[in-house]
């Protein structure tokens, strides 16, 4: 987004082709797969950031998120729009609820989850509650309704009998998360 908007011109250069060209090689010069080496450590970048979303399985698809509800009901938003469970970003908080329906096969359920953000929550990253002082310290008008956490996912690829997966929230608190009785240290 900055560099489209503040340097367009150097929008879309690509390196020079090579005898040893890489996957990295395909990617504009100053794209997020090449600033942060993802294809050198087998990330998968998926392009069109918001809008885009991606399948697990055919009854899971991680999305980066467009719907905000301030009173902790976010998930109801996404189960009442979607017809596969989702996992979704975008409001920085822990949530997660579960939804059954009829069906012409009988009773389907499925879940909408938010496993929260990884980022500071002490207003340094920009909200409506922060902003950054003329020295650059993160000034906090109320604390936002975030909480860091992710999600551990496990599922049965496509095309695999079933498809099924199973989603476990692991809570961070100042620094520190218990995931199946490790504890991980920031």
């Amino acid at each position: 987004m900055y560099i489209q908007s503040n340097a367009e011109a150097a929008f879309g250069i690509t390196r020079g082709k090579t005898k040893q060209s890489s996957l990295r090689d395909n990617w504009p010069v100053l794209s997020l797969p090449v600033l942060l080496w993802m294809d050198d450590l087998d990330i998968q970048y998926l392009s069109g950031y918001p809008e885009a979303a991606y399948y697990l399985n055919s009854n899971l698809r991680i999305v980066h998120g467009d719907k905000v509800v301030s009173n902790g009901s976010t998930t109801n938003k996404y189960l009442n729009t979607n017809s596969v469970s989702v996992i979704y970003g975008h409001i920085h908080r822990n949530e997660m609820a579960f939804q059954t329906r009829e069906t012409d096969q009988g009773p389907r359920t499925i879940m909408a989850a938010s496993p929260g953000c990884l980022c500071r929550i002490d207003g340094a990253v920009p909200s409506v509650k922060s902003g950054l002082d003329e020295f650059g310290v993160p000034v906090l008008q109320g604390a936002e309704n975030w909480q860091q956490g992710l999600g551990v996912v496990q599922y049965q690829p496509r095309g695999v009998g079933g498809e099924y997966f199973n989603y476990e929230p692991m809570w961070i608190f100042k620094g520190r998360g218990v995931f199946r009785g490790q504890e991980y240290v920031a």
